[in-house]
């Protein structure tokens, strides 16, 4: 199944506030719009604490409309903008990328819509203050780069980890590697191609992501095969290794890198394949980390090795914290009883968690403190 196809069943936007700088050790609540939702079972991070207290959150609408919310003292509405030699479109989906080191918003554009039909165009934006948003410049990574879909998923001291997918022609079952993203390294200095991967996280000399195989040769990570094989990748210094099976969704500062032994699929109420969370030690040893008989995703690694994610079980979601090979709910750390915490993205050097759980039976976003 064409995953692009099942993002598009759901349009999303991006919310953007800024947080208090002094959290209490109850869960903070941040109120979603009216109708929307954040999907614990999202496999990439939905909710992200950045720096100067911004926290920002995908979230899906009933309408197929998306939209950008920032929260700077005052609401501010964010929109990606139409091309301007396109007047036929109406809107485009909305999806959170990362948070940079300044503050700054970096989302992905993506599924525009002309009233008829979707086009399947994916495009990194820059969402600075008050100012209109702008494409990332990727002109120096070269023309079949820039001809690519381009997605941000992480940022580092003025450096965009950017994943550019070739764009497909009817080659659905094409297998010849031809089909594989790139992932690059993007700066002011220029592009660097990291090799052909997707690039999901980036913590000091380290980044992680992932493979797909289909058969002998890299695939489009768009298109979903029944024998597809996914293997996590850790670059060290911009040098690749191969972990081996699984996806890489975040990485620490030393190496040790967190997500799941294959990308998590949901559709229909339910995950297509069971996944378990894992995480790969310094030396690239797996352990799995979520509890048999439960499917999880292990989401976000901090410096002391904690690690956050998300636990399904016959259909209820529940966040979790895994540390030093105890694994406990949110629910249960934090006692909060006015909370179910369901599912936690990302965690932040000061121990704030951020996810998605249910306040009063009301999909909401939490920020809490852990103890």
């Amino acid at each position: 199944m064409n995953r692009s196809a099942l993002r598009a069943a759901a349009l999303g936007a991006t919310i953007v506030f800024t947080a208090s700088n002094r959290l209490t050790p109850s869960a903070t609540v941040i109120s979603i719009p009216a109708g929307g939702s954040v999907n614990p079972e999202a496999a990439e991070k939905a909710v992200q604490i950045g720096p100067h207290g911004v926290i920002a959150a995908t979230f899906e609408l009933p309408s197929r409309h998306s939209e950008v919310l920032r929260r700077t003292g005052v609401v501010s509405i964010l929109r990606a903008p139409v091309p301007a030699n396109r007047p036929d479109l109406q809107y485009a989906e909305l999806e959170l990328g990362a948070i940079a080191e300044n503050g700054t918003v970096l989302a992905n554009a993506h599924d525009f819509f002309d009233g008829a039909q979707l086009e399947d165009d994916s495009t990194p934006l820059i969402f600075r203050s008050d100012n209109p948003p702008q494409a990332v410049p990727a002109a120096s990574c070269g023309k079949t780069l820039v001809e690519s879909n381009a997605r941000v998923l992480a940022a580092q001291g003025g450096i965009l980890a950017i994943t550019m997918q070739p764009a497909i022609d009817n080659a659905g079952d094409k297998d010849n590697g031809d089909l594989a993203p790139y992932a690059v390294e993007f700066s002011k200095r220029g592009c660097y191609r990291l090799g052909r991967a997707t690039v999901q996280a980036l913590r000091g000399r380290y980044a992680a992501g992932w493979r797909v195989y289909h058969g002998r040769y890299q695939s489009s990570t768009t298109l979903v095969f029944d024998r597809a094989r996914y293997v996590a990748v850790r670059w060290y210094d911009r040098l690749l290794q191969e972990l081996g099976p699984g996806v890489a969704l975040d990485v620490a500062a030393d190496g040790t890198a967190v997500g799941a032994d294959r990308y998590p699929e949901f559709d229909q109420g339910a995950f297509e394949h069971a996944v378990r969370a894992r995480l790969w030690q310094t030396n690239g040893h797996a352990v799995d980390i979520g509890p048999v008989g439960f499917n999880s995703i292990a989401h976000a690694v901090d410096e002391h090795g904690r690690v956050v994610g998300m636990l399904e079980h016959k259909g209820r979601f529940d966040a979790f914290l895994w540390h030093d090979g105890h694994l406990k709910t949110l629910d249960d750390l934090l006692r909060q009883p006015d909370w179910h915490f369901e599912a936690a993205f990302d965690l932040s050097s000061d121990g704030r968690v951020a996810g998605v759980g249910r306040y009063h039976g009301v999909d909401s976003i939490f920020v809490a403190t852990i103890p």
